[in-house]
């Protein structure tokens, strides 16, 4: 498995998470000063057996980019809210909210 982040020059793009060179997840974001803004994550295909895991493992790479590049993540997303808002204290030092 492998996690990139790709922004075009807007800095809006998507984290990706590939099996096999095929993408089964992403995460729409955008990076504006010190904020990540993640508006919603996708896993492809839809497969319920594989989709907590793949999300679960876009959320902590997420979480781990805004902890290396000291920042605040904005959870438009209902799957990163839910998860920030169930474990608040996971999330204390990258949860900004608004």
């Amino acid at each position: 498995m492998k996690t990139q982040i790709l922004l075009n020059s807007l800095f809006q793009g998507e984290l990706q998470l590939t099996v096999d060179n095929e993408t089964v997840g992403f995460m729409e974001i955008s990076v504006v000063e010190s904020r990540i803004t993640v508006y919603r994550t996708v896993t492809i295909p839809e497969d319920h057996k594989n989709r907590n895991e793949y999300c679960s493992i876009l959320l902590d790479r997420l979480v781990s980019y805004a902890r290396e590049n000291t920042l605040k993540i904005i959870p438009h997303c209902s799957y990163t809210f839910i998860r920030f808002k169930n474990n608040p204290y996971n999330y204390r030092d990258v949860w900004l909210i608004v």
